[in-house]
Order: C-alpha cells, then structure tokens, then sequence
C-alpha cells in the first residue's frame, strides 16, 4: 500500500494573522488552530494568481496535452534528476492546501520558460494526497506547468518530508541542482528565521549555476 504524507489541514496559519502566510509558509501539520476542519481546505482548485492566465487560450489548449502528474518515491524522484544530468535542475516542493507555495508558482513556471533555454530543467513534486491528483493536474495545466510534475507516494510506514528530506517540515521548499547532479541550494521555509528567502533569491543561484 501506498500513500503521500497527510499534510492537508488548513492554509497552514498557526493562530497568527493570515498575513504571515505570505511570510512564513506552511507547516508539514498544515493545522490552523483558528479555523474549523471544514473551512481548511480550499473549495475549489485555486489558480496561482486571480490573473494567471499567463498565455493565450491557444497556447495553454497545446500544453495541456502534454502535462501529466507522475506518483514518485525517492526513486522514481532519482531518476528524473538524471535524466536531466548536464542541466541546472529547480525542484518545486508545494501543496494545494499551502497559501505560499500556489503564491510562488508562477515564478517557477516562469524560470522554465525565461531560463529552459540556457539549460534549466524545472522539476514540481506535489505533497497532496494521491486522491487530490485530479486537482492537482487541473492547477498545473491552469498554470501551464509544461514540466516534470510529480506527485509524491511513499510506502504505508514513510513521510514524503523526511523521504525528500525537506528540512523542518514545512513548504514551500525548493531544491537546486548544478548539471553535475550536485545539490547545491537548498531553500527551506523556516518561521523562526528573521528573513525568509524570496524568488529573487532562486532565480539568482539558478543563475550562477547555469553560469558555470
């Protein structure tokens, strides 16, 4: 048996104002002790942003067809690494239920398509329940993710944040490879720090790694 660490439990606020979503980021509890259970997840699919149709309607009708959601465990996870050896690869570690992360999305897809010709390779890997799989597709495609996306599933006795090793257990988590397959940055969300990273500071590793 299968299945992906049970992290959906709210917008990931812990009591604070809804501000500091944007700030901090989301725990791997996902609880909000100031909200219901019912009013945690999200009604529908959300959209990275409320406008972020990023290309023409005929271009997001020909990608659509060509992004797919792949269950990965660490293994399946070593393997689009290497194949995309000799690249700068950025993993995106994100969750519907995380606020920040559907926040910081469409700069990732944006990376891909300002840097995919230089040598970057974007890599998505979903800590949503396999049976949000649907949904999490639909959010990929609205955001024309034309990438590797993936979708953890570890075994019955496993945790997709201690399998993928993403360091205090809270999202969004990003990960940059050099092409030699060398992890070399690792941008972890951590509430206690006096300055979390931003975009701005990806994008300028991603930059001196494809430099290289």
């Amino acid at each position: 048996m299968i299945r992906t660490s049970w992290r959906q439990g709210g917008l990931c606020a812990v009591g604070i104002a809804v501000a500091l979503l944007f700030v901090v980021g989301c725990g791997s509890d996902g609880s909000d002790s100031d909200q219901p259970a019912a009013e945690q997840l999200p009604a529908e699919v959300p959209t990275a942003h409320p406008d972020s149709e990023q290309s023409s309607n005929e271009n997001e009708t020909s990608q659509a067809t060509e992004i797919a959601v792949v269950a990965a465990d660490a293994e399946v996870y070593q393997q689009v690494l290497d194949k995309h050896r000799g690249k700068v690869v950025l993993v995106d570690y994100w969750a519907l239920w995380c606020i920040p992360c559907i926040q910081r999305f469409p700069h990732t897809v944006k990376m891909q398509q300002e840097h995919g010709n230089e040598g970057l390779a974007v890599v998505s890997m979903s800590f949503d329940d396999p049976e949000r799989e649907g949904d999490v597709l639909e959010f990929l495609k609205k955001n024309n993710a034309s990438f590797d996306n993936l979708i953890c599933q570890v075994a019955e006795d496993k945790d997709c944040f201690e399998v993928f090793n993403v360091d205090g257990g809270a999202l969004p988590h990003f990960k940059v490879y050099d092409k030699t397959g060398k992890l070399r940055h690792t941008f972890a969300t951590d509430p206690l720090a006096e300055r979390q990273f931003t975009s701005s500071d990806i994008e300028e590793k991603v930059k001196e790694l494809l430099a290289e």
